[in-house]
């Protein structure tokens, strides 16, 4: 009987991480459905760094803007613009004047989250004002740099709302060389349903940073002065 009562338990707590994986994927499934490659959306985000998963001392906050269309994905995160499409991808570091410059390859920002489901050790789901609230642990070796991840949807249509990313090793938050602040960083980010009117369809225009001249490329006058980093596949 005791070995009977523990094979129940062992197929109940399967059978209940089963049916919160499938709730999982259903939500993900919606989520993919919403902010696939072939639709068009627009974000206002908030970055908030803190030190520490649960300290709530931040470290760091910022602003962004993330618009996607047929013809490609852009964000600008501070002083930093982000372009991809099937063509080209460019990073442009406006502080340090820097641009790196790499094959095309339309991204889709839901496309971690999904990939990172995948690697998953478990999960945990519940409602609460409106909200599935859904924590991934990730236990075992991965490739990912966060132990956990956090989302919180909207029930009723599925939009993203916010996704907290817990890392899993320690960094130094102290700027100076003197001393030494080391914690765990968590990175939060809010989501606002943007205006796809703010779209500017020439961000997706490779003319309008660089061209290739006798094998080489060559920035635009706007970018004069930027340092250059060409990976592109010639």
């Amino acid at each position: 009987m005791r070995y009977l009562s523990v094979f129940i338990v062992l197929f109940v707590s399967l059978l209940s991480f089963s049916q919160k994986e499938q709730k999982v994927d259903a939500v993900f499934k919606k989520l993919e459905e919403k902010y696939g490659n072939n639709n068009e959306y627009a974000f206002s985000m908030s970055y908030k760094l803190y030190k520490g998963h649960n300290s709530g001392k931040l470290s760091e906050q910022y602003n962004a803007q993330l618009f996607h269309s047929s013809k490609g994905t852009y964000q600008k995160i501070k002083n930093t613009e982000f372009v991809s499409t099937s063509q080209f991808s460019i990073k442009i570091n406006h502080d340090e004047k820097a641009i790196v410059v790499t094959n095309g390859a339309k991204q889709n920002f839901f496309k971690e989250y999904k990939n990172a489901l995948k690697a998953a050790s478990s999960y945990e789901l519940s409602e609460k004002n409106g909200n599935y609230n859904i924590n991934i642990f990730f236990f075992g070796p991965t490739n990912l740099p966060y132990y956990k991840l956090n989302l919180i949807v909207n029930k009723s249509n599925y939009e993203l709302k916010e996704v907290n990313l817990y890392y899993s090793s320690e960094t130094d938050f102290d700027p100076s060389f003197n001393t030494s602040e080391w914690a765990k960083p968590h990175l939060k980010i809010l989501y606002t349903k943007g205006s796809m009117d703010q779209l500017d369809n020439s961000w997706f225009l490779k003319e309008n940073y660089y061209k290739i001249k006798s094998g080489k490329l060559v920035l635009n006058d706007k970018y004069s002065g930027y340092s250059v980093i060409n990976t592109l596949e010639q």
